[in-house]
């Protein structure tokens, strides 16, 4: 067994006594034991479920190089209420006028937005993600609770790379700062020992936050050094986006990681109990990525009307073999929503669902932003488990990581719809 955490262990392997098997064995269970090392990063965006997973690789990786247990912060899922919008006539403009009409409401609407903190193992199963990537793992809370939420050090980056705001003051006053409070994730914690470092700046371009090319070496090797100093939990506060740990480190450990994140029992049985409560038991997913881009980029995007998504799913299947098209969007437009659902039913014979919506496939008014949170992991699985997958271009890490998981499971992967060509 792969041990990334006891300060004794300096080596990759460890060998396999009794007191490490025991370690095993809690590690297994999805915690740590007491005098094990951590590792944890947080970084304050509200991020997609793409970006937010790939800060969980980075998380997960680093915490592999530095031979400690990840501690993996709930997700933080921004919900943005698009119901406002919901009847806007979409048709008969050109691409430049649907945009500006869309950015003028949401300016006017003021529409509203709130974030949620969904703990990690609320979605996904730690001790299975820690079994198979073979990096220990465990959750903000299990660790808050386990070290009442002390941070032994703490090292952030220069402001210049733009990532760290809220230690502007602290860091232009002096290098090292002790005794502070703070609060990450809605939880107080304790930070020991505040270390400023200016290492990963160097050549950095202000304007456009690109970072050098070595700036992920030289920031990897400066929290080695300061791990070296024993600290029961070293974290790094803001890094940034852009963070990638080079291929030359991660070696086979990103193999690992993708088929690593299984979904919790909870979530599987939510999906059971819809496709259950839907009489569904064979279906084709269709990952329509729709509100953000409809708004932003518009003139990529709106070619993926409901009547050229019906058509190429036409060309694609065999609607005998299905039940039902389970919708997988972030539409909030009911004049497109219900032409899918009408499209679907007069091209190929199907009825089509989506989670969380009603009859014209639009979420209900009242419904709570943390319930909509919910139904992005709901989502994910639904194209996970699917028997055929499709999606539209644009779909980005959304349908990227449904395809991982599809291959995990032994499922062919998705399909893109092709983009019309423009007129």
């Amino acid at each position: 067994y792969q041990r990334r955490v006891h300060g004794e262990c300096s080596g990759v392997f460890c060998p396999m006594q009794l007191g490490t098997l025991l370690a095993v064995l809690v590690l297994a269970a999805g915690t740590c034991a007491a005098g094990d090392r951590y590792f944890w990063a947080f970084i304050d965006s509200p991020m997609g479920f793409g970006d937010k997973i790939r800060f969980y690789y980075n998380v997960l990786q680093l915490s592999d190089n530095l031979h400690r247990a990840a501690v993996l912060f709930p997700f933080q899922i921004t919900v943005t209420d698009y119901s406002l919008l919901a009847n806007i006539d979409l048709e008969g403009k050109g691409y430049p006028a649907i945009t500006e009409k869309l950015q003028h409401e949401r300016r006017h609407q003021q529409l509203p937005a709130q974030a949620h903190f969904i703990p990690f193992d609320a979605w996904f199963n730690i001790s299975e993600l820690t079994r198979i990537s073979g990096v220990p793992a465990i959750t903000l809370e299990a660790w808050h609770a386990q070290q009442g939420g002390t941070v032994d050090l703490l090292a952030v980056g220069d402001r210049s790379i733009g990532c760290i705001p809220a230690w502007d003051a602290e860091c232009q006053a002096r290098m090292v700062h002790t005794d502070l409070n703070i609060t990450r994730a809605n939880l107080p914690l304790h930070v020991a020992k505040l270390v400023c470092d200016a290492t990963n700046s160097k050549n950095t371009n202000r304007e456009t936050l690109d970072l050098p090319p070595d700036f992920a070496l030289t920031w990897i090797e400066r929290l080695k050094e300061l791990s070296s100093e024993q600290p029961a939990t070293l974290a790094t506060d803001g890094i940034c986006l852009a963070y990638r740990i080079p291929d030359s480190l991660t070696g086979p450990l990103e193999t690992r990681i993708t088929p690593a994140f299984v979904f919790s029992d909870l979530v599987e049985a939510r999906v059971s109990t819809f496709l259950k409560s839907h009489r569904i038991k064979r279906y084709l997913a269709v990952h329509w990525r729709r509100s953000d881009v409809l708004i932003d980029f518009s003139e990529y995007y709106l070619p993926h009307t409901p009547t050229v998504i019906l058509r190429r799913l036409k060309q694609y299947v065999s609607p005998s073999e299905f039940d039902a098209i389970v919708l997988l969007t972030d539409n909030f437009v009911l004049q497109e929503l219900r032409a899918f659902k009408a499209l679907a039913h007069s091209e190929l014979g199907l009825r089509v669902v989506r989670y969380g919506a009603d009859d014209n496939l639009i979420i209900p008014r009242g419904t709570t932003s943390r319930d909509q949170a919910e139904f992005v992991i709901t989502d994910i699985l639904l194209g996970s488990r699917a028997d055929r997958f499709f999606y539209t271009s644009g779909g980005s890490f959304f349908s990227l990581f449904i395809n991982n998981q599809r291959h995990a499971r032994g499922l062919a992967r998705g399909e893109p719809l092709p983009m019309p060509p423009f007129h």
